[in-house]
């Protein structure tokens, strides 16, 4: 059906195939994620939230990526965060967790306050920033 109302060779019926594959992509990568050890929620939310200031901006998740040497646009990760962060240019946990959780978890219906002072291990880092690169990708796909 999607094929007959795109016209012009299934155009429309190839983007929306394309953006569902890069969602799955990023649904896998929140797979390895929530896989990868002791990983909280909160504890990754404080990594990337340079001053502690209950928030995270485009420059926290550009700085946390650049640690990891996996270089992003600016341009991707504004899109990202104004797209989680209901139009704002900040996240808070609760947009956070929408990000980084998969879709069917119990904790996306949970409120838990941010904790200060644990520390990522190299795991949980590597597959957070496989989280954020793929979202950013699909940020910029989605806004083509």
């Amino acid at each position: 059906m999607i094929g007959r109302l795109s016209g012009n060779g299934g155009y429309v019926a190839r983007c929306l195939e394309r953006l569902a594959k890069m969602e799955l992509s990023c649904e896998e990568a929140r797979l390895d994620l929530a896989r990868s050890g002791a990983f909280e929620v909160e504890d990754a939310f404080n990594a990337i939230d340079r001053g502690a200031k209950g928030y995270i901006v485009a420059r926290d998740i550009e700085d946390f990526l650049a640690e990891q040497r996996l270089p992003v646009s600016r341009d991707d990760i504004a899109e990202l965060v104004r797209g989680y962060g209901a139009g704002l240019d900040q996240l808070r946990l609760t947009h956070f967790r929408s990000i980084i959780l998969t879709r069917d978890s119990a904790l996306h219906r949970g409120t838990v306050s941010p904790r200060r002072g644990a520390v990522l291990d190299a795991r949980v880092r590597e597959a957070l920033s496989r989280v954020l690169l793929r979202e950013c990708d699909f940020a910029r796909e989605k806004h083509r």
